[in-house]
């Protein structure tokens, strides 16, 4: 008898406690989305992926090791009014066909940045009208924060302008360079045999 009470009530609180806070909310407001009443169930997948390659003995490192985004599904319980259930499913239809991240409230943890990948949802004959089961599944999204640096680059060196020679100055150097008896040669007149004959012809 006092065994029957006690596993009894340690089904309550153990239920009491499931059934705790399950909330749905915006990962950038914090404003709740959807309320859940009951859990139902939940299956929760954390793995690191290993290198499959082969890995030299003692060289096993945390690049070795890549960490998965976590998995998340779960099963809920929805009550309320018709028109409080619409809401909530209209909510989970916008959420899932966006990019909008949530967080996913439990009694024990919130994960956060979650994307809602699908949900799907069925309503039973035994629990009336006013109630619906929720399936969800939700991915983590990893994100990382883009880092950048300033890189300093040298200044430019001036080697100055590189002025090139006039041809007709360098003709000039040239020609003033070779003064002396090749200069003094190059200019004296040249007289012919018949014109000194006549002139001597003439003086006479």
């Amino acid at each position: 008898m006092i065994t029957g009470i006690i596993a009894s009530q340690a089904e309550k609180l153990l239920t009491d406690y499931l059934d705790g806070q399950w909330q749905l909310t915006d990962a950038n407001t914090g404003q709740n989305i959807v309320t859940f009443t009951s859990f139902i169930d939940a299956e929760i997948k954390d793995e690191s992926k290993v290198v499959s390659a082969p890995i030299e003995e003692g060289s096993f490192a945390s690049y070795n090791k890549v960490e998965s985004p976590l998995e998340i599904k779960v099963t809920l319980g929805l009550s309320g009014s018709t028109s409080d259930l619409q809401n909530a499913l209209d909510s989970l239809t916008k959420y899932a066909g966006s990019t909008d991240l949530v967080n996913l409230v439990t009694p024990t943890a919130e994960y956060e940045s979650l994307n809602l990948e699908r949900f799907d949802y069925s309503l039973k004959r035994e629990i009336g009208r006013g109630a619906l089961y929720v399936s969800l599944s939700l991915k983590e999204i990893k994100q990382v924060q883009s880092e950048y640096t300033n890189a300093e680059v040298a200044p430019q060196q001036d080697r100055g302008k590189v002025q090139t020679k006039d041809a007709g100055s360098a003709a000039k150097s040239g020609s003033g360079s070779g003064s002396g008896s090749g200069s003094s040669t190059a200019s004296a007149p040249r007289r012919s045999m018949l014109r000194s004959m006549g002139d001597a012809v003439r003086g006479s």
